[in-house]
């Protein structure tokens, strides 16, 4: 990949982690509450336990690792299978990952309504509040895709045309 390939990619995983969970607030569509009626308690701890894992090897500073449990989705069709990000990616990533030292997280959102279209938000603290200064907070959204009934992580891409679940 040459260098303003790794730049603009750089610049896309920044704009997805900090800008990807604002959105609108709508009413629920039909079609949606059939996929979500089928889910189990079992699916909703399978998704945070991925986040759980992101975020530890995060925290601990194992960036490749965290990076290489990313998925993204394909782009001919969201629902064929998910890739795994390329080499390129995946060091971009651990890359962006590095730039960011979080004290602790909170899964604070999380909302399904396809087996692609799924959404978690986790709140960083990024720097813990002092006297003299308040806490520096950021907020990460993923996108947990079901793919033959095997959840998997991807980040959220507002880029790549991902919007906030409503």
């Amino acid at each position: 990949m040459k260098r303003g390939n790794h730049i603009v990619w750089f610049a896309v995983m920044l704009a997805a982690i900090l800008f990807s969970c604002q959105g609108k607030k709508s009413a629920e569509k039909p079609e949606f509450v059939d996929f979500v009626s089928g889910l189990t308690h079992a699916d909703t701890v399978a998704v945070e336990n991925l986040v759980t894992g992101f975020m530890t090897f995060v925290q601990g500073g194992q960036y490749n690792e965290a990076a290489a449990m990313l998925y993204k989705a394909n782009p001919e069709n969201a629902w064929k299978e998910p890739l795994l990000l390329n080499n390129d990616e995946l060091q971009e990533t651990a890359r962006l990952l590095q730039t960011f030292t979080v004290k602790n997280y909170e899964i604070v959102g999380l909302k399904f309504k396809t087996a692609v279209e799924n959404e978690v938000t986790c709140r960083m603290t990024l720097r813990e509040a002092t006297a003299t200064s308040p806490a520096v907070v950021r907020k990460m959204c993923f996108k947990p895709m079901n793919y033959l009934g095997k959840w998997i992580l991807c980040l959220k891409d507002s880029s790549n045309g991902d919007k906030p679940l409503e």
